[in-house]
């Protein structure tokens, strides 16, 4: 294996309470050739002065700049970073001990574009912890972007990346404020050869009592917009593989969308010419979530009713689970 450096891009916004501990993670990394980029984005807390608190070590890169998202920060980084490969991640989570050997044994060792691990759910309300590992190996990009869709894994972090694949293949537009990093990693994989998995976890998502549920804003519902109309257009160019698990993602934004329309009038044409393409797109689609979105084209009323029932039904779903899950634990 070789001493490549791996660069570590952390974007930082109001993250005063983790990041010494994010950053202490990657300095204790038994994997020495690294560097951190980590982006001050506007934080009206002390991150700043924390971050520069680590000054003294010439391998950790703080870039202050006035608040403009994620995506923003992320590329204001990419600019800096001079590894050979890169990954990331959030102020708020830290990496094992050995996350960065493992995945360049992977990187390095066996040839591959792509390495993508487990991670470790923890909880700050209770201490608990969670191991969440991959479900199988991978040989192909087609196979990892339909198991990474289909089980929600699009996080940019838990990933390793090769610098020079993701700058040329990644470009997320800034307007994306809701699933983002979904898009990433849609474009790395759709340029990829080879993935490997790693064993066990390489992240610790941390899961702060602040933490809330994502409050659905106009902003956000144009984005889930934008997010769709980007997997129907990947889907038609026919670009990579898993074209149902895209075309079944594109219609559970789209579903969401419907459901909010009424935040975003402005954008109702938009949905409709959208919802018009899903249609064509899904002909062999006939799930009841397929029936309703195809319903509105046709009578708006009745779809939205439908959607409703929908949703107290899986809102009763999800209360059994949890009553179950509370009895099995």
């Amino acid at each position: 294996m070789s001493n490549a450096k791996v660069s570590i891009v952390i974007p930082v916004y109001n993250a005063e309470k983790y990041i010494e501990r994010c950053i202490d993670s990657i300095i204790g990394q038994s994997y020495a050739e690294w560097e951190i980029i980590a982006v001050n984005d506007g934080s009206t807390d002390s991150s700043l002065a924390r971050l520069n608190r680590y000054a003294y070590d010439k391998r950790i890169i703080v870039i202050d700049i006035p608040n403009g998202g994620v995506v923003n920060a992320r590329n204001v980084a990419l600019k800096s970073a001079s590894g050979s490969y890169l990954t990331f991640v959030d102020a708020d989570d830290y990496l094992p001990s050995d996350a960065i050997l493992r995945m360049m044994e992977k990187m390095d060792g066996q040839d591959v574009d792509l390495v993508i691990g487990g991670y470790t759910l923890h909880w700050e309300r209770d201490n608990r912890f969670k191991d969440v590992n991959n479900k199988k190996d991978f040989c192909t990009a087609d196979d990892c972007l339909d198991y990474c869709i289909r089980y929600g894994e699009t996080f940019l972090p838990v990933k390793m990346y090769r610098m020079d694949l993701f700058r040329r293949s990644v470009n997320i537009p800034h307007d994306i404020i809701f699933m983002e990093d979904t898009i990433g990693v849609m474009q790395y994989l759709c340029c990829c050869r080879k993935v490997a998995a790693v064993d066990g976890s390489i992240y610790v998502y941390f899961k702060n009592n602040g933490s809330a549920s994502m409050t659905i804003r106009p902003k956000t519902v144009a984005s889930m917009l934008g997010v769709a109309e980007f997997l129907m257009k990947y889907v038609e160019a026919d670009t990579c593989g898993s074209r149902q698990v895209l075309i079944g993602k594109s219609g559970d934004l789209l579903l969401t969308v419907m459901g909010h329309l009424d935040l975003i009038p402005e954008h109702t044409d938009r949905f409709r010419k959208l919802l018009a393409h899903y249609s064509e797109l899904s002909l062999s689609q006939s799930g009841i979530r397929d029936k309703i979105l195809k319903l509105y084209l046709s009578s708006p009323s009745w779809s939205l009713a439908w959607l409703g029932c929908l949703i107290r039904l899986t809102r009763i779903k999800s209360t059994v689970k949890k009553l179950l899950w509370r009895m099995i634990h």
